[in-house]
């Protein structure tokens, strides 16, 4: 997790900036994008998140409203969806968002 509230040091604001612009972009073309496409922009919003942060590996979750999963067996898997990884699998990924409260809306 990264910790909150640090003050944004001036050298990195334009690499910030740039990200922000490029998440934006790819957000703009999911919605004139096809369901069989969404995983592909998703996995370049990753990519881009992953350069960012100086990451090798990390995953994108989405939300799912956890009254429409009723077989599956954890809660975390209830209510998250892994949609794009890089670098970890779908069971990794779980495994550590599970050190995560469930009720933060933040993770």
């Amino acid at each position: 997790m990264v910790e909150q509230n640090i003050p944004l040091q001036e050298s990195f604001a334009p690499e910030v900036a740039a990200a922000l612009i490029d998440l934006a972009q790819l957000a703009q073309q999911t919605g004139s994008t096809t369901i069989e496409s969404v995983d592909a922009v998703a996995n370049k919003m990753l990519s881009r998140l992953l350069v960012l942060c100086s990451a090798q590996r990390g995953a994108v979750f989405l939300g799912v409203d956890e009254s429409l999963q009723f077989e599956l067996h954890s809660l975390h898997h209830k209510i998250f969806r892994a949609l794009a990884l890089h670098g970890v699998n779908d069971e990794e990924a779980h495994a550590l968002l599970s050190a995560f409260p469930i009720g933060n809306a933040s993770v």
